[in-house]
Order: C-alpha cells, then sequence, then structure tokens
C-alpha cells in the first residue's frame, strides 16, 4: 500500500512538471536594495594590512587584496554599476528574474569633510546619481546610530507594504538582525550582501536570512570596481573650459556632442549637470547660478577654480609637467603653477583662420608631411624619445611652417589629427617615410591612455 502510495505521488509530481513546461515564466522579484553606506565605506576604504608571524601582509580590505594597496590611483568604483551587479548576483542565487525598484543608501558625514576625501567623493555619487536616493546625517556622537536607525525603521516600512517581495541589505552589521525578523514573518524575502572581512558572527550565523552573497569575490568586484582610464574625459573639459574660459550649460552640451560623449554621459550619469557636479567633488571646476539651474531648469555656467585644476596635484606630478614641456621645474607649488598656467595661456596666433586656411591649402601633401615630421622627431628627441600627445600639439601649434601658419594647422588640414598622422605608414613610398620615423611601429608597441593622451616613441 504504501509502495502504491509513493508511485501515486511520483506520477503526480511528473504530470505537474509537464503542465509547467509551457507556463509561463513568473514575474521578477520587485526588490529594494538597503545600503548601509558608513559600514560600506569603512570596509572599502579603511580595513588596513596587517603583518603575519611570516612577516607577510595580509590585506583585510578586499579591493586591496584584489588589486593591490595603491587601488584608488589605479581603480575607481563606479557607483552607477552597484545596483546591476547586486542584481545579477540576486538573480544568480535564486534563479529567478529580479526588479530593482529602489537603491535607498543611508550614511553621516562631518560638514568639514574635505572634499577631495574619498568619504565626500562617495557621498556626493550616491547623493546626484539617478540610481540613489540617499539618506545623509550629519555626523556627531550619535552620528552613526542614527544611520543605523534610519535604515531598521524604513527597512520594517518598506517590508510592509505590498509592493516590495524583496529586500537586499548591503551590511555586516548585526543591528539589523531584528528588523530582518519582523519583515520575513510578514512573508517578505530578505537577502544579505556583505563582504567576509566585514560581517560581524552574529549576522554570519543568523537563522533569520533567506540567503547570503558576498561582494569578495573578484569577479564580483570587477563588475562595479573598474580600471582608472586616465581621466580623459576631465582632462578635454579642462582643456575646453582652459580655451574658453567660463562656458554655459548650452556650450558644454553642444561641445560634448561634438566629440561624441554627450549620449554617453547622459546614459551614464542621467544628465550632464550631474556628471560636472562629480567633477566638481574634486575641486577643480566651479558651477555658477545652480539654485536657478535646479529650480527654473535655467542655464548654468561652469569655470575651471584658479588654478587651472593644478592645485590638487603633487608637487611631483607638477614637475613632471613641467619636464613633459620643456619647463623649468624649481620652485614652490604656487611658482611651478603659475609658470604652467602661463605655458597653457602661451599659444601665438600665428596667423588669422582665414589666412591659415589658404595658406595651407596651397602646400601639397609631401610638402606637408615633411614638415610636420621635421617638427615632430625634433620635439621628440627633445623631450628624451618619448612625448604625450598633447604637448605634442601644443609645440605644433607654437611652430611656424614655411607658409607662415602654426606646423598644428598644416597637420589638422592635412591629417585632420596626430593619431591619422601617424598611421600613414601605407603612404611610405610616395611621402618618403623611412625606417628611423617608425612611429605606427612604435605606436603598437608603446600606445598607452595616461592624463594628457596617448604618447608618441621614436625607436
Amino acid at each position: 500500500m504504501k509502495q502504491q502510495s509513493l508511485q501515486i505521488a511520483s506520477q503526480a509530481s511528473q504530470i505537474r512538471s509537464l503542465l509547467n513546461l509551457h507556463a509561463p515564466p513568473p514575474p521578477p522579484l520587485r526588490t529594494t536594495i538597503f545600503i548601509d553606506g558608513t559600514w560600506l565605506y569603512y570596509s572599502l576604504y579603511t580595513q588596513q594590512s596587517s603583518q603575519t608571524v611570516s612577516g607577510q601582509y595580509l590585506s583585510s580590505n578586499p579591493l586591496e587584496s584584489a588589486f593591490g594597496s595603491n587601488w584608488e590611483k589605479t581603480h575607481e568604483i563606479d557607483w552607477t554599476l552597484l545596483p546591476p551587479s547586486i542584481s545579477s548576483e540576486l538573480e544568480l542565487l535564486i534563479g529567478r528574474r529580479v526588479d530593482i525598484t529602489m537603491c535607498l543608501a543611508y550614511t553621516s558625514m562631518k560638514p568639514s569633510t574635505p572634499p577631495t576625501s574619498s568619504r565626500y567623493k562617495m557621498v556626493n555619487a550616491l547623493k546626484v546619481l539617478p540610481q540613489y536616493t540617499l539618506n545623509l546625517h550629519e555626523t556627531t556622537s550619535r552620528g552613526e546610530k542614527q544611520v543605523d536607525i534610519h535604515l531598521a525603521t524604513d527597512l520594517l516600512h518598506y517590508g510592509g507594504l505590498d509592493n516590495l517581495d524583496c529586500a537586499v541589505i548591503l551590511t555586516g552589521d548585526e543591528d539589523f538582525v531584528p528588523a530582518i525578523k519582523r519583515v520575513r514573518e510578514r512573508g517578505k524575502r530578505v537577502y544579505l550582501c556583505t563582504l567576509k572581512a566585514g560581517l560581524s558572527t552574529v549576522l554570519r550565523d543568523t537563522q533569520e536570512l533567506d540567503g547570503v552573497f558576498y561582494m569578495d569575490g573578484e569577479s564580483v568586484l570587477k563588475e562595479f570596481v573598474k580600471e582608472i582610464d586616465g581621466g580623459e574625459g576631465e582632462e578635454k573639459l579642462f582643456e575646453f573650459l582652459r580655451d574658453k574660459g567660463s562656458v554655459s550649460s548650452r556650450d558644454i552640451g553642444r561641445w560634448l556632442k561634438s566629440i561624441g560623449s554627450l549620449d554617453g554621459i547622459k546614459s551614464r550619469y542621467g544628465n550632464i549637470l550631474r556628471w560636472l557636479q562629480l567633477i566638481e567633488t574634486g575641486g577643480k571646476i566651479s558651477i555658477e547660478d545652480l539654485s536657478s539651474a535646479e529650480n527654473k531648469n535655467m542655464e548654468y555656467f561652469v569655470r575651471l577654480k584658479e588654478g587651472g585644476g593644478y592645485k590638487e596635484q603633487s608637487l611631483v606630478e607638477l614637475k613632471e609637467i613641467c619636464r613633459a614641456r620643456g619647463l623649468k621645474v624649481s620652485g614652490n607649488k604656487s611658482e611651478i603653477i603659475s609658470r604652467i598656467i602661463s605655458d597653457d595661456s602661451n599659444v601665438p596666433d600665428v596667423a588669422s583662420e582665414d589666412s591659415a586656411k589658404d595658406a595651407v591649402g596651397m602646400m601639397s601633401e609631401s610638402e606637408a608631411f615633411s614638415e610636420i615630421k621635421t617638427k615632430l622627431h625634433e620635439f621628440i628627441n627633445a623631450s628624451g624619445g618619448v612625448a604625450y600627445s598633447r604637448n605634442i600639439g601644443r609645440y605644433l601649434s607654437k611652430c611656424p611652417s614655411a607658409e607662415g601658419v602654426s606646423t598644428l594647422n598644416v597637420l589638422k588640414h592635412h591629417y585632420f589629427s596626430l593619431r591619422k598622422f601617424l598611421n600613414t605608414r601605407g603612404k611610405d613610398a610616395e611621402l618618403g617615410w623611412d625606417e628611423d620615423y617608425d612611429f605606427e611601429g612604435a605606436i603598437s608597441k608603446g600606445y598607452s591612455e595616461p592624463v594628457e593622451g596617448f604618447r608618441v616613441f621614436i625607436e
């Protein structure tokens, strides 16, 4: 009799499975992410290495372990990618689609926190990016505790609403266990996203969670921690502002569109203003008339702060800029900055734009090639065999050609850009390119994208 009952149950299970083969997939889980921002900051930015008995250093900081002790100089957290990274990990864990409906962040900060600090930059990103709703408290003697209370209260509130199926808490703090228990009693799922090094024992061992997944794994970290691209977008903006001075938001929009960056910035940051606000955090630019821009959708203005963005750089970095430009490196920081700013503006107008076009148009391509190659070779040799594209452009703008216009005008007229000029190896027979100046081969072996553009080598 018992065996017959088991057979009937097995057949019923098979029938149910067959019936479900063509059933529509279940709807995605409506999920809210709750971020303990204070815990996250200390876990990512302040955990230090410790020395073992054998003399080796072990780091409890996951970013330091994955990317090295100087990770902040080589990598950056792309906060726009954190929510989708959490969503992907959760879907892998539960085998079901997830719809992130809200991403709520909770943290505190002192009013005196420097804008260039890691904490300020993190808070500012959570504040201006459209993916987040930031609940920011002022750090006092009880500031951190206020953050915990606010998060727990919101967890209980949203956990009681019908439009939430699942909650993900990004924390390692055991104080949230009672709130987690209450939310699960209401029939909601609660998952923990955490770091192994920052996880309390009580929270790790609790039975009040539907599941736990970790951000420590290198594959997960690489979803939202990216290698710094050299700040190319910011450097282009600084160069644009140095040339134009104070510019309007409309001018910046037109300029971004002209260089093909507008769609990417809008896709990543939501709008141009949010992108500029993140750059403003570094203390290099200022956004003026912002209050009217926010309230009335009016135009605002952007300019470089005094010092052209150089004040935030170290003395060693500033001296490297001087060496690359052939400037004196002696003096204190303010003297060196003044020297660099003076060099920024020292681009003589060799000829008017109209006369330049006329004169350049009279040069043959062979003559133009020879002119550019000679000047380029002189500058790279004087720079020790390697030069940044940005500095090459400055040098060519100061060199008059045989027609009386700048060599840079000649370059732009015939080749449009330095990179295209360096890729003209196919015309070596016609234009007299020889092996001493094999720029293309040098680029393929030594191409890089540092702060000031790509580098050019002579082999």
